[in-house]
């Protein structure tokens, strides 16, 4: 597999777990996305499939120690082929259906995936698309989330938020250190390549 497809993730609270299942076959729904024949296969009535996983927990070390989905592999021809609209729509849906702690769009050499402390509201790192919870939007502060000049911005009556940091996932990032700054958070400087274990430095110009 080429590295020309990036995720969604989202890790939602405990007592949540054993009703994942369901509720993600109810997010995908709203999406427009059933079921297919084979586990984790989805399909809209035009024909468009994505794979969607969940599961968990199944350690007690993170990251096994929570319940998780994840949109995944979403290749950058489907991308373009689909068109942003219908995976925004796939990951409003399934965050509105799972109420996840902390979910975001992720590239699998492992730079942005979600760390253990984000989810008690230490956010270190901006993707394409993220969702807070109410837990970590309001750690983060509702001020400073809509001052920080996200694409777009959706804001929940239970005090959760989905930002865009850009229009598109295969855009360059017009103002993602702007939007860093705002938001008053400490970026990750590096993060480790999951297949070789040796730091990256991670650019924050943008």
């Amino acid at each position: 597999m080429s590295d020309r497809h990036f995720g969604l993730m989202g890790y939602v609270d405990l007592q949540l777990g054993q009703d994942l299942g369901p509720r993600v076959d109810s997010g995908l729904a709203d999406a427009g996305f059933s079921r297919g024949a084979s586990a984790g296969a989805y399909a809209d009535a035009s024909g468009r499939s994505v794979r969607c996983s969940w599961g968990g927990p199944t350690g007690s070390r993170w990251p096994d120690s929570l319940p998780a989905w994840a949109v995944f592999p979403i290749d950058y021809d489907t991308y373009e082929a689909y068109g942003a609209a219908v995976f925004v729509s796939v990951f409003r849906a399934l965050c509105r259906a799972t109420t996840p702690i902390l979910a975001r769009s992720f590239h699998p050499i492992g730079v942005d995936m979600i760390h253990q402390s984000e989810l008690d509201g230490k956010v270190d790192y901006v993707d394409w698309i993220q969702y807070y919870g109410p837990r970590v939007a309001a750690a983060i502060g509702p001020d400073r989330i809509r001052a920080a000049g996200f694409h777009q911005l959706e804001e929940f009556p239970d005090g959760s938020v989905l930002a865009m940091a850009k229009a598109h996932y295969i855009d360059d990032f017009p103002n993602r250190k702007t939007i860093v700054d705002t938001l008053g958070l400490t970026p990750r400087s590096f993060a480790r390549n999951p297949k070789t274990g040796e730091p990256m430095k991670i650019n924050w110009c943008r």
